[in-house]
């Protein structure tokens, strides 16, 4: 019964104000491809060691602290390495910075 209410409020709510397309502006005005050359300037993994690290300030914010936890755990599964979360960037090799250094 409830779904059968829900789903009448979507139909009549979709008949009086009609579906709108999306403007044109909205859509994309650059390719979404970018060509790279064959050879990558930059390696971040290989053969499971990672070759970047993961900045959280110390004095960042909760959420931005809970991002970068949650980035080294699972980019960590993903490029089968452990990730620690560093709260200041080395300089021995690329760092990705969440939040303000």
């Amino acid at each position: 019964m409830k779904t059968t209410l829900v789903l009448s409020f979507f139909a009549v709510t979709a008949a009086l104000f009609g579906a709108q397309t999306l403007p044109e502006q909205l859509e994309p005005r650059l390719p979404r491809k970018i060509a790279v050359g064959k050879k990558p300037a930059l390696t971040m993994v290989k053969d499971g060691k990672v070759n970047f690290e993961i900045v959280v300030p110390a004095d960042a914010a909760p959420s931005v602290k809970f991002a970068g936890n949650e980035a080294a755990e699972l980019l960590g599964k993903a490029f089968g390495a452990k990730l620690k979360v560093q709260q200041k960037a080395s300089g021995k090799c690329p760092a990705v910075i969440l939040g303000s250094p």
